[in-house]
């Protein structure tokens, strides 16, 4: 039995909608009566290369984002996909009810992205290169937050709910934004014997930054067996973390603390929802106003596999202390052997390899291999930029931050998780 999905009317005439830079409204499932927060969690997918948004082609500010590939062969990935679908059918059945008298000016954008296919001049110029697969995609944003700091030090949340409280008062009187620095936010502080002061604080001398508010654990398993369970294959949590380890929650703010974890050959999951539906205010090329539903990664579980196959790792560990002592036979592996013996066995022929060598041309391989991956980058990097020319990327729920003004790095206060079945509370 299929779920109910409910998306709320439009409000075209509120005050706050129009003064956004596009329309919005929220969906919800039904269960046992009443409106839920909707979210989802998938199976763990393999990723070859990290999914987040690349560096390269991105500046931090706009690393908020992950692109996910259906690999169509793996069932996890396929679920993945239907789900999106399920509320995008469930966006399409209802247009009428989300936009009223205006639904004729609308047209939905699916989330489910087909890859792009090449033009007569893409491919006859690039004829001589491999052929990589294309995949259909999904692309998540990251859950995003302000966060504040005076004097390098994060404030905690009553400090944070005053100054939303503050800011967002000031702005309902006058919405002039740059009223906000002259605001004066009265900071309550705890020292060291559990005394409360009080300081009024200059909101010039308040410092914001946008940071990362997805959780993510981590778990890193070196050299597993050879016959160890696939982890799509462990039935539950239990087992998975017999096999695997327990994960832990690692601290992630910005786009380089993601980059240590969200990386490649690794096992991925994501609880994540539908955030929104966005509509957009201005006519496209082709006289319609574009819609579409935002999903949000509320957390992330990684499972990084490492098999340590370098015969280099060996080589040092045979030479890592004092070489000139007592000398003892090395004992080699049974895999050493074998490419001792292959060794020996090609000796003779040594001559003969040598001349061919000096004649043979330079492998150009890993020139190959890091043509692709950029190439690959950036056709992301397409895809991104036409997803951002019509998406919102600001947060119509909470209030302007203030300019940045005191200057350090600290780690931020964070509300707990509470498991994968309460993602963080839609505003």
């Amino acid at each position: 039995m299929s779920r109910k999905i409910v998306f709320e009317p439009i409000a075209f005439e509120d005050e706050k909608q129009k003064k956004a830079t596009q329309f919005t409204t929220s969906v919800s499932l039904m269960k046992d009566g009443k409106k839920v927060f909707p979210d989802e969690v998938t199976g763990f997918m393999y990723q070859e290369y990290s999914t987040f948004a690349p560096a390269k082609f991105n500046p931090p500010e706009n690393r908020d984002w992950i692109r996910i590939p259906i690999i169509e062969t793996e069932q996890t990935c396929v679920d993945f996909m239907n789900t999106i679908d399920e509320y995008d059918d469930a966006f399409d059945k209802q247009s009428g009810v989300i936009f009223g008298k205006f639904a004729k000016l609308y047209k939905q954008v699916r989330s489910v992205k087909e890859p792009k296919e090449p033009d007569e001049l893409e491919m006859e110029t690039n004829a001589d290169k491999p052929k990589k697969p294309q995949h259909k995609t999904v692309k998540l944003k990251l859950k995003m937050g302000w966060n504040y700091y005076y004097e390098g030090e994060p404030l905690d949340k009553l400090n944070t709910n005053a100054i939303r409280k503050t800011v967002s008062e000031a702005l309902s009187k006058n919405n002039d934004k740059k009223l906000i620095d002259d605001l004066i936010v009265t900071l309550k502080f705890t020292n060291e014997d559990g005394k409360v002061t009080e300081k009024k604080v200059k909101m010039s001398d308040i410092e914001s930054r946008k940071e990362i508010a997805t959780k993510v654990y981590y778990r890193k398993l070196d050299n597993p067996a050879t016959d160890i369970k696939k982890v799509s294959e462990c039935e539950d949590n239990d087992e998975l973390e017999k096999l695997y380890g327990k994960p832990e929650e690692m601290k992630v703010k910005s786009p380089e603390d993601l980059d240590k974890y969200h990386r490649s050959n690794c096992y991925v999951r994501y609880l994540f929802g539908p955030s929104k539906l966005w509509a957009a205010k201005v006519k496209g090329d082709d006289g319609k106003r574009a819609s579409s539903l935002q999903f949000v990664c509320h957390q992330i579980d990684i499972i990084h596999i490492r098999n340590n196959t370098n015969s280099q790792s060996s080589v040092r560990s045979i030479y890592s202390g004092y070489g000139f002592g007592n000398r003892t036979e090395t004992v080699f592996t049974s895999a050493e052997k074998q490419a001792d013996k292959q060794t020996k066995n090609v000796k003779a022929d040594d001559s003969e390899s040598d001349e061919e060598e000096i004649k043979k041309p330079v492998n150009k391989s890993s020139a190959v291999t890091k043509s692709l991956k950029v190439e690959s980058e950036s056709e992301d990097d397409d895809e991104e930029e036409e997803d951002s020319a019509s998406e919102s990327e600001s947060s119509e729920d909470e209030p302007e931050p203030p300019k940045k003004g005191a200057k350090g790095k600290a780690v931020v206060e964070e509300t707990k998780g509470k498991g994968k079945t309460a993602p963080t509370k839609r505003k």
